[in-house]
C-alpha cells in the first residue's frame, strides 16, 4: 500500500544482517521433487532484534530529545540497523530494526521494526518511535473529555454519526488550545472544555420545558423497548421453527 509504518515488536523478533541465499533442494531419488525454496545449508541463523544492543559501537548510537514530558525532557539513545526480515522462515523484505533506550533506566530497551526506505535519516526514525504517545493522548482525551465511548446506538449509521461528532469536537478543542498556545502554553484539552462550560450559555429549564423534555425521553425509551421486544420475539420465533 506504499505506507510507512513503525511498530514496536518483541525482543524475540528476528532478522538477518546480510540476506542469506535460498535455493530449491535437489530432487531425492524417490518421492516428489521439492518445489519450494529453502535456506542453503550452512546459512547463518537470523539474529534477535535485541542482540545488537550489546555489540553495536558507541558511535552507532545517537541521543535525541523526543518530547517535553511532565517531568522534563524525554531523552533517548537511538540506533538502527538495516536487516532482512524473517517471513515464513525465509528471507523477506529489507526493513529497519530500531533500538531505543533511555539513559539511567534499567530494562528500558524498546525495539521496533520499520519499513521506511534505506536512506531514511536516523532523526526521522527517532521521531517515529515517539508517535505512539500523541495517538494515545488523543484517544484518552476523546474518552475522558468528549465521551467517544459513551455511544448507545444499534446501527452503524448512528455509530458513525457519534464518532464524527466526537472527532469534530476534539478538533475544535485542539484548535482552541493551539490558538491560545502563546498566552497559555500549558493549556490542556480538559482545561479548554472547563472554560467552555463557564463561557457558553447553559440551557435553563422551567416547569413546562422540563415536562416536555421528560416526555421526550420517555417516548425515546418506549421506542427502544418496543424495538428490543420485536427483535427478541423474532429470535424466539425463529428458534421454535
Amino acid at each position: 500500500m506504499r505506507l510507512v509504518y513503525m511498530a514496536e515488536v518483541p525482543h524475540s523478533t528476528r532478522g538477518w544482517r546480510k540476506r542469506p541465499h535460498i535455493a530449491i533442494p535437489p530432487a531425492a531419488p524417490q518421492g516428489r521433487s521439492p518445489t519450494h525454496a529453502r535456506l542453503v545449508p550452512g546459512s547463518p541463523k537470523p539474529q534477535r532484534i535485541d542482540a545488537p544492543a550489546k555489540t553495536l559501537p558507541g558511535k552507532a548510537w545517537q541521543r535525541f530529545t523526543l518530547q517535553e514530558g511532565t517531568k522534563g525532557p524525554v531523552v533517548v539513545e537511538i540506533a538502527a540497523i538495516r536487516v532482512t526480515t524473517v517471513q515464513d522462515r525465509l528471507p523477506g523484505r529489507e526493513e529497519w530494526f530500531v533500538l531505543r533506550w533511555r539513559p539511567g533506566y534499567v530494562h528500558e530497551l524498546k525495539t521496533y521494526r520499520c519499513n521506511a526506505p534505506a536512506d531514511t535519516p536516523l532523526e526521522t526514525l527517532a521521531r517515529m518511535t515517539a508517535m505512539r504517545w500523541p495517538v494515545e493522548t488523543c484517544n484518552e482525551d476523546a474518552k475522558t473529555e468528549l465521551g467517544i465511548d459513551h455511544y448507545e446506538v444499534r446501527g452503524w449509521k448512528g455509530w458513525h454519526h457519534h464518532m464524527t461528532m466526537t472527532f469534530l469536537s476534539h478538533l475544535f478543542l485542539v484548535h482552541l488550545r493551539v490558538k491560545m498556545g502563546v498566552e497559555a502554553p500549558a493549556l490542556t484539552i480538559a482545561q479548554v472544555r472547563q472554560l467552555l462550560q463557564v463561557v457558553l450559555p447553559q440551557r435553563q429549564f422551567d416547569a413546562q420545558s422540563a415536562l416536555v423534555e421528560i416526555e421526550r425521553i420517555q417516548r425515546q425509551n418506549s421506542a427502544a423497548y418496543l424495538s428490543h421486544r420485536k427483535r427478541k420475539l423474532r429470535e424466539l420465533h425463529a428458534q421454535l421453527k
